[in-house]
């Protein structure tokens, strides 16, 4: 399936196989760890120590890649989108796992779960870290139309730090929003019923339906 790479590595993601991080994953947690600490009131030099601590620094080689950007964190280059985007979700809830029954044709009993990286003003935030950014990057996700159908709330926003390895003069935060309209729900669903049919059509069906219930 699309974004799970080969065959094997989607049947390892259904059979929930744990593996190691890749450095996107890990970059993506150091930069969500980033954001959450100034929520709690460090400052940007106690949050940077915080993040430079994180054990996927020192496991495996440090390539050229992850070294700049190890240094452009150590320069301080991070601070300035790290509190813009903190400062969107202040005051709001972390990491809350979120359940809602949905009804697919394709299923008797269906529920939605998943963990909101950040609640904030009536809206779900999901941060993201990428080398270089393109304007609408997620607009074909479901994750924002899923996220908005477990909490309710009509706004989502992904708060993307592009740290200009890819192009850009700097590092830099945006904001790609979305909304919830009366054809979202209808879209959600024929999102979920193609991917569920395309599943249960497929050779990958017993791992699902062994492993995706809800415990």
């Amino acid at each position: 399936m699309q974004g799970y790479g080969t065959d094997k590595d989607f049947l390892d993601f259904l059979n929930r196989v744990q593996k190691p991080k890749t450095t996107s994953m890990n970059l993506g947690v150091a930069w969500e760890t980033f954001v959450y600490d100034l929520t709690q009131g460090m400052s940007a030099l106690d949050a940077r120590k915080h993040v430079l601590s994180l054990p996927f620094w020192e496991e495996g080689r440090m390539d050229d890649s992850l070294f700049k950007r190890r240094m452009a964190l150590c320069n301080g280059e991070w601070d300035i989108p790290a509190k813009q985007a903190s400062q969107i979700v202040a005051g709001g809830l972390y990491q809350q796992k979120i359940t809602r029954k949905i009804k697919l044709p394709e299923l008797a009993d269906c529920t939605l779960v998943g963990v909101a990286d950040f609640i904030a003003n009536k809206a779900v935030y999901d941060t993201k870290f990428c080398g270089g950014y393109d304007v609408g990057h997620y607009s074909k996700s479901i994750q924002h139309l899923v996220y908005m159908y477990l909490t309710g709330y009509l706004d989502f926003g992904y708060l993307v730090f592009s740290d200009g390895r890819k192009g850009e003069d700097k590092g830099e935060l945006f904001l790609e929003d979305y909304q919830w309209t009366k054809e979202s729900e209808i879209n959600l669903i024929s999102k979920l019923s193609e991917m569920v049919q395309w599943i249960m059509d497929s050779p990958f069906k017993d791992a699902f339906l062994k492993n995706w219930s809800l415990k």
